[in-house]
């Protein structure tokens, strides 16, 4: 695969992450609280996913994704554990609003994750362009 293919990878991930969070964006504006929790994870596993395979990593799992960041991005700390430790809560919220049909989110909470993804997405691009 060329440089360029490459490139061009990473950027419609990137593009998909913006997208995505737009969404998640939108829908707690309407009150879906557990569908804006899907796609704010959904836009944070795009992000990951882009900086991974700008590295030379292709996860095949969501698992595999969170492991490989922790595992190559926390050396020098090239992605702080509060990052981190996000992706890990934000992946589990995701699993809870998607499969446990009691839970749902309330709008104080996901409000302050769509800012804390808001802060992820910009942090891991970042990193990206570096």
């Amino acid at each position: 695969m060329s440089e360029n293919d490459i490139e061009n990878i990473v950027n419609q991930r990137i593009l998909q992450a913006r997208k995505l969070l737009f969404e998640a964006e939108e829908i707690a504006n309407i009150n879906f609280f557990n569908t804006s929790i899907n796609r704010m994870y959904y836009a944070s596993f795009s992000i990951v996913t882009a900086l991974l395979f700008k590295n030379g990593f292709t996860p095949k799992t969501h698992s595999g994704t969170r492991i490989l960041l922790n595992k190559h991005f926390s050396i020098e700390n090239k992605v702080n554990k509060d990052l981190r430790r996000f992706y890990h809560e934000i992946m589990e919220m995701r699993e809870d609003a998607d499969y446990e049909v009691d839970k749902e989110f309330d709008e104080a909470t996901t409000f302050q994750y769509l800012d804390k993804t808001k802060v992820f997405i910009e942090a891991i691009e970042k990193l990206i362009h570096e």
